[in-house]
């Protein structure tokens, strides 16, 4: 059978309307959790080093925060990915049809962006 694709997993189920709304739930308040973290930031950075009589320079701090932040989604990029559903965006069967709920979110998700930003100046 050369050329011929043959799907090796189960035809994607229909998306019922509680997996939506658990789905959406799940990413509102993950984009909820980060723009808290990122809003607390500078503050807290900020706290943290006027206490000290030196501070190390932003190129080091920036450097810090993205070795971080990289050993985190290594280790916890797997964990993650055992314990949570794929979200239906990245189905096979996926389409990208702009409909009512992708506006709400994406509303939703410059909203809290926003609010994250003006929060973090």
């Amino acid at each position: 059978m050369d050329g011929v694709v043959v799907p090796t997993s189960a035809p994607a189920e229909a998306r019922t309307p509680e997996a939506a709304a658990d789905e959406y739930r799940r990413g509102t308040l993950t984009v909820g959790f980060i723009t808290l973290l990122f809003a607390s930031n500078s503050p807290a950075l900020h706290a943290a080093l006027t206490s000290m009589e030196h501070a190390p320079p932003p190129l080091m701090l920036n450097a810090l925060c993205g070795i971080a932040a990289l050993v985190g989604l290594l280790w916890g990029g797997p964990l993650l990915g055992q314990s949570t559903a794929l979200p239906s965006t990245l189905e096979s069967d996926a389409t990208d049809a702009v409909d009512a709920v992708s506006v709400r979110a994406g509303g939703e998700l410059g909203l809290l962006k926003f609010c994250g930003t003006t929060a973090n100046l």
